[in-house]
């Protein structure tokens, strides 16, 4: 009896033991904590994770008001930037044995990172700073370029911007480096594009705008008059994306993307809303209401500054089309259009290819009058559709 006793304690001790020595491990006190390099729980992305830690501290720090990506961060390491880049997006939460560092953009093979984690917040030690770098493994080429706004062959010599839209999430960081811009003789403008550290992206890292540098298209100003205007008029230039600028995967264009354009006189006059054409519509149909512009303007704020609102005063749900090298703005409604009282509502930020506002210039011209100036945030044009004809 007492040895059945004996052997009962001494099992219940070791159970004890070995139940306080996991817990050890999971507060860090047994093991050095680490960070690794690893996949999600599906397997489908690279993940940062450090551990084992104390999870109890953790969820103290968080309710003490502080944020896990203090505590855990990422950046890229490029040995021939002149300062530190900022962190990686991502976003880090709490598992049971420690931080997870989960990227919001896939980790770019073959790279190299700085992983800090920090200790000191949480009371358990120094800051552990580690580097990091991603399987440089070959992956076959997927994303392409789709698309580059504007469209048209025809260009003005003043023109400020250009999207350039990807089949998928593109690598931030060394873009610049992928874009040229040549002349008819093939030789390459020097720095035509305004150049700074944050790159332009949107939040899915698929389209990029390239802003012509604006100090060589305003006359009178010193880079236009030391270096010379990016385009001349008469004169055919070739926008070219090589295949070496790579995806968020790492991996390198399916092909090179060229598009040729010719350059004809600027545009210096601001918008005038005046002078667009909208089509009428009869009630009960559901064709698109048709909004006409006499130039071509910015493809990526066409998609969000313009809207109509319906007799009741809520915007009319529907789909976006642009036709003509974006000199046609179209809205499909969802529903047929019911009789009534409408209004086309335009943000004054809309702009054409150089840069002119709805009643504000670009630039100013001291030979010719000020355009008249429009301070709103708005602008509206009424109209009616009327009930069908019986």
């Amino acid at each position: 009896m007492n040895r059945r006793i004996a052997m009962f304690c001494w099992g219940l001790c070791s159970t004890l033991i070995f139940a306080l020595s996991i817990a050890a491990a999971l507060r860090g006190e047994d093991s050095p904590t680490e960070i690794l390099l690893g996949k999600s729980f599906d397997d489908s992305a690279m993940v940062v994770r450090a551990e084992p830690l104390d999870v109890r501290k953790i969820v103290a720090f968080e309710k003490a008001g502080g944020k896990l990506g203090d505590l855990f961060s990422l950046a890229i390491i490029d040995p021939a930037a002149k300062q530190p880049l900022p962190n990686v997006g991502a976003k880090v939460i709490a598992t049971e044995s420690g931080l997870e560092l989960v990227p919001i953009y896939p980790l770019r093979a073959g790279q190299a990172f700085r992983a800090t984690l920090r200790l000191d917040l949480l009371g358990t030690g120094e800051s552990i700073t580690k580097t990091i770098t991603t399987d440089a493994k070959k992956l076959p080429a997927r994303s392409s370029v789709s698309q580059v706004y504007p469209t048209a062959d025809k260009l003005p010599e003043n023109q400020l911007k250009f999207y350039v839209h990807f089949s998928g999430a593109m690598s931030r960081g060394d873009v610049y480096k992928h874009v040229r811009l040549l002349d008819a003789q093939g030789e390459v403008i020097v720095e035509p594009f305004l150049e700074i550290g944050e790159e332009f992206w949107d939040g899915a890292q698929q389209r990029l705008t390239l802003l012509v540098d604006p100090g060589r298209i305003k006359q009178g100003v010193a880079p236009r008059e030391i270096i010379g205007p990016v385009f001349e008029v008469g004169n055919r230039y070739k926008l070219v994306i090589d295949r070496g600028l790579l995806d968020a995967h790492g991996r390198p264009l399916v092909s090179s993307y060229e598009k040729s354009f010719e350059i004809v006189e600027p545009i210096r006059t601001a918008v005038d809303h005046k002078s667009w054409k909208l089509e009428p519509l009869e009630a009960m149909s559901q064709l698109p209401l048709k909004l006409q512009f006499d130039r071509s303007m910015d493809h990526a704020l066409l998609q969000r500054t313009i809207e109509v609102l319906g007799p009741d005063g809520e915007p009319v749900p529907g789909v976006i089309c642009l036709e003509n090298d974006d000199r046609i703005w179209k809205l499909v409604p969802r529903r047929p259009w019911p009789a009534g009282a409408y209004q086309l509502r335009i943000d004054t930020v809309l702009e054409d290819l150089a840069g002119n506002q709805l009643g504000k210039a670009f630039e100013v011209d001291e030979l010719r009058p000020l355009d008249r100036v429009i301070d709103q945030k708005f602008i509206t044009i009424d109209f009616e559709i009327k009930p069908a004809a019986k």
